[in-house]
């Protein structure tokens, strides 16, 4: 959990958040004035979450489509539109 409370940005990926520990990490990342982005096909347990972090949100889809995407705006260090 020290990790956690250091973390700039979290990347929530396909969860429900059905157990408990993706849920305190991100409850941890969110508390210490983290980002947290919410990639899922529907709103769930760390949508709110996500869009009440600095900076953050939800992108819906699926993580397949949309990590590539992802990851290539971070290889270019290109801020995302």
């Amino acid at each position: 959990m020290k990790v956690a409370a250091q973390t700039g940005l979290l990347l929530v990926v396909g969860t429900s958040g059905a157990t408990a520990l993706p849920g305190r990490i991100a409850w941890d990342v969110r508390r210490a004035g983290g980002t947290i982005i919410d990639v899922n096909i529907e709103p769930g347990l760390f949508s709110r979450l996500a869009e009440d972090s600095p900076g953050g949100g939800r992108i819906q889809g699926p993580g397949a489509s949309i990590l590539p995407e992802i990851a290539r705006i971070f290889s270019a260090g290109k801020n995302p539109p």
